[in-house]
């Protein structure tokens, strides 16, 4: 087994919910932050670039990137292509535990 990165990633560094990480940021793009023991803040629609925190509540900024404008669905293989090839996997898989089981 090998373990790939450091032995202490660094969202376990610190663990407690502190502002003092995001204080620049927040300061800088006009948000806020809210400690939920107080109660749940209101939400509240707000406009690009206005403030989006304050006493008890906290704003969003609506994008519309909700909206789905389109899906397309296409399969990998046709149907019956699929099935063929289920089949034939499960009747190699069958194959290869018998011969293992014959020489066993």
């Amino acid at each position: 087994m090998i373990a790939v990165g450091p032995a202490a990633p660094r969202e376990f560094v610190d663990t407690m919910a502190t502002g003092a990480v995001l204080a620049p940021i927040l300061a800088a793009t006009g948000g806020g932050m809210i400690n939920l023991t107080a109660g749940t803040p209101d939400i509240r629609s707000v406009s690009p670039g206005r403030t989006a925190a304050g006493r008890g509540w906290i704003g969003i900024t609506p994008r519309g990137a909700y909206e789905t404008q389109d899906i397309r669905l296409t399969a990998l293989l046709p149907h019956w292509l699929a099935l063929l090839a289920a089949a034939g996997l499960m009747v190699a898989a069958w194959l290869a535990e018998g011969r293992r089981r014959a020489r066993g």
